[in-house]
């Protein structure tokens, strides 16, 4: 799968992946982490989801939000100041801890949008739902606009972003530092 991801990215596709809505997964042996395909390759654009405090309005992590790091892919360049930065807060629990993940490989998601309490028309009446299958589309939106303006401008689509956004020197958005994710589901 990674093969056609890589090839979409030549051709100019930007494929964008919803990190999951279970936490960093587990393992059925509860110790090892395992991250979710296809939001764990680096060959996607991963979109996690963050929920706003309804007391004080801030943003944080959406309590399921999928994310951690990949067991088989190897972390991209450009991510590494990101991930080596979160590394030396120490909010992230030691392997030490009895939980085993690899921190050199390949961390997702990339971005977030709202992955919680999102608003949804359907039978008749607008209603809430959680996930990054709510959150996933809005990125996805924002790119494609971003490709309509392109070829308005007689430019091609944007293709993989996941490396530019990395590279903005003022990032995309807010980064989220507030909340966690709690590992909610077994696998294997």
């Amino acid at each position: 799968a990674n093969t056609s991801f890589l090839k979409l990215g030549l051709a100019g596709y930007t494929y964008v992946v919803a990190s999951g809505d279970t936490g960093p997964a587990l393992k059925s042996n509860c110790k090892d982490f395992d991250a979710a395909f296809p939001a764990s390759s680096p060959y996607v654009l991963s979109v996690g989801g963050a929920a706003v405090d309804k007391k004080n309005g801030s943003v944080h992590a959406w309590l399921h939000s999928g994310g951690g790091f990949s067991v088989y892919n190897k972390r991209p360049a450009y991510q590494t100041p990101f991930v080596e930065s979160y590394l030396n807060t120490g909010k992230l629990p030691a392997n030490s801890d009895g939980l085993k993940y690899n921190s050199t490989n390949r961390a997702y998601p990339d971005i977030t949008g709202f992955g919680a309490f999102e608003p949804l028309f359907a039978n008749s009446k607008w209603q809430p739902i959680d996930g990054t299958s709510g959150s996933c589309p809005q990125i996805a939106a924002l790119i494609a606009m971003l490709n309509v303006y392109r070829y308005q401008q007689g430019l091609g689509p944007v293709g993989p972003v996941a490396q530019a956004l990395y590279q903005l020197k003022d990032g995309v958005g807010e980064d989220i530092v507030l909340g966690e994710t709690y590992a909610t589901s077994r696998i294997g």
